[in-house]
């Protein structure tokens, strides 16, 4: 429905785009404190090309709650925008709720994430669920644990599913390097590999992923250093 209302939005999802696109992403994290509770906004836009042809932004936020060491939930909500890069005025709105909860793993310096999420979507007022899980490994370099001034790496790869034909939607793959360089600041870069499957469309596309986080005074227990979309 939307691509036929979108003949632009059709046409760009075509087969594998050459091109590499770049996300922006800046997120403020809120650690739990002592009672268990935390929170985050981030913004993000994307291009279509490096550094030019902007074409989608998000801004979202959310709170979570520690349930115990290794689990966390979370609720959280944002606008989504999807823009014609040629004409801005175009473009396919998007409201977002979604519940979480993660399961983390610390086996020495490997420390894996489980993401289990599931959204409510309004795209452009059409009702549609999602459901999402992402495997995340974070390793230190120089540290055992991610501290101060620590390097380390991170993979991870996601699997996007709903509750219509086709129920598989998207596969998403992620790989690169950060530094904590305080408890306040951690910049993240890498790639990120999305093949997306639609109704009447299929795409792939490669992009740079450049992200800066700021951290707020909170529980001094160990965080893994993810991408939160």
């Amino acid at each position: 429905m939307l691509l036929a209302c979108r003949p632009w939005l059709a046409e760009a999802q075509q087969g594998y785009d050459p091109r590499l696109g770049s996300w922006l992403i800046t997120s403020l994290v809120k650690q739990t404190n002592q009672q268990g509770w935390g929170g985050f906004l981030e913004v993000q836009t994307r291009q279509q090309h490096l550094v030019s042809l902007f074409f989608y932004n998000e801004v979202k936020g959310g709170i979570s709650r520690r349930l115990n060491d290794q689990i966390t939930a979370s609720l959280a909500g944002g606008r989504y925008s999807t823009f014609d890069p040629d004409d801005l005025d175009l473009a396919i709105g998007e409201w977002r709720i979604w519940e979480q909860l993660v399961m983390s793993q610390f086996l020495d310096r490997l420390k894996f994430e489980h993401r289990y999420r599931v959204e409510q979507r309004w795209l452009n007022g059409v009702y549609r669920n999602r459901f999402r899980y992402r495997l995340n490994l974070v390793v230190p370099l120089n540290h055992p644990t991610v501290t101060n001034k620590t390097w380390f790496v991170s993979v991870y790869n996601e699997i996007f599913l709903n509750n219509r034909q086709p129920h598989f939607e998207r596969n998403r793959v992620f790989a690169g390097m950060g530094h904590q360089f305080s408890k306040r600041w951690t910049l993240q870069s890498g790639a990120v590999y999305q093949y997306n499957v639609q109704p009447a469309a299929w795409n792939s596309k490669l992009n740079a992923v450049l992200l800066l986080t700021y951290t707020l005074p909170g529980s001094p227990r160990e965080r893994i250093p993810t991408l939160i979309d």
